[in-house]
């Protein structure tokens, strides 16, 4: 029994305190060199290096790219605004009107220019006859074989019909009439026609802008005659016989139709030998003008003549 009283005596002594709890060490395990990376995954993740920098070599050239496009393009755009804002009045560079080209130059002189009153692509601009001593009108021409008519006198492919001329018909119906076999009619001309300063056909779009960018209008016609009335009669005092127009808007105008035709002289009024009268269309009705044909209200008796000039038309 005395050896398990030992034993007793040992369980019985009071307990100390508690000890502290050891943690773990973590397990590291040893870093691969690259000696154990396998050599496949290596190669795959320097392509992928290379890969990212051509991108990125792109991506700087694009934007370079780009960039030079852009400020080319705004360069561009410059040149055209200056353009518009000081245009030169040359094939490349032309101005609406003539007056435009006065603003912007004021000491340019009188002269043949080119414009593009639609200002859309250069390549429809014509070359005018820029007249700045009158303020900057913008002129253009009859076709050169409706320009002018002698008396009894071929110009160019025009000719005066020979006796007997109707009077009061259209200039052009007499070409008609020679092809109907009407009595014994000589052609005359068809109806007048307008060119730019090379003879080019003048287009109906840029005619239609030149109106719209002008506020008036002026075109003059010389009527050369032999006992011949043009405009007023000294005989009879009164307008009768005047010439009558057609004009682009296809009205009548003559004296009892219009107010806008002076005459800046009269010397077919008086009937006897061989004189000139000048006529002056100035008129705020842009649509009428250039006048298109004319007819003669005295002519058919025995040796009267005519012939005639058709002046430019200026917009203003």
């Amino acid at each position: 029994a005395a050896p398990h009283a030992g034993v007793l005596r040992a369980l019985c002594l009071p307990q100390g305190p508690p000890g502290e709890v050891i943690q773990p060490l973590p397990i590291q395990l040893p870093k691969k060199s690259k000696r154990s990376i396998d050599a496949s995954k290596l190669v795959e993740e320097e392509e992928g290096e290379d890969k990212e920098r051509a991108a990125a070599d792109q991506a700087s050239r694009d934007y370079a790219d780009g960039m030079e496009e852009i400020f080319g393009s705004l360069n561009s755009l410059k040149q055209e605004i200056e353009g518009l804002r000081r245009p030169m009045g040359t094939r490349d560079n032309p101005a609406r009107t003539c007056q435009d080209l006065q603003l912007s130059h004021p000491g340019l002189p009188d002269g043949e220019y080119w414009i593009d009153p639609n200002q859309g692509c250069a390549r429809d601009s014509f070359k005018v006859y820029c007249n700045f001593t009158a303020g900057g009108e913008t002129c253009v021409f009859p076709s050169k074989d409706v320009q002018e008519v002698r008396e009894g006198v071929p110009v160019q492919a025009c000719r005066v019909p020979a006796q007997p001329w109707e009077a009061g018909w259209w200039a052009s119906a007499h070409e008609k009439a020679a092809a109907w076999g009407a009595r014994s009619w000589l052609p005359l001309l068809l109806q007048f026609s307008y060119t730019d300063s090379e003879s080019q056909p003048l287009g109906v779009v840029q005619l239609t802008f030149l109106r719209l960018l002008s506020v008036s209008a002026r075109q003059n016609f010389t009527y050369h005659c032999h006992r011949s009335v043009a405009w007023h009669s000294a005989a009879s005092g009164d307008h009768r016989r005047a010439l009558r127009f057609l004009a682009a808007n296809e009205e009548e105008l003559s004296y009892d139709t219009s107010p806008y035709i002076k005459a800046a002289m009269d010397g077919c009024a008086a009937r006897k030998g061989s004189s000139r009268t000048v006529l002056e269309v100035r008129t705020p009705r842009l649509e009428q003008l250039p006048l298109l044909d004319f007819r003669v209200m005295d002519f058919g008796e025995p040796g009267q003549r005519f012939g005639f000039e058709v002046g430019p038309v200026c917009f203003l």
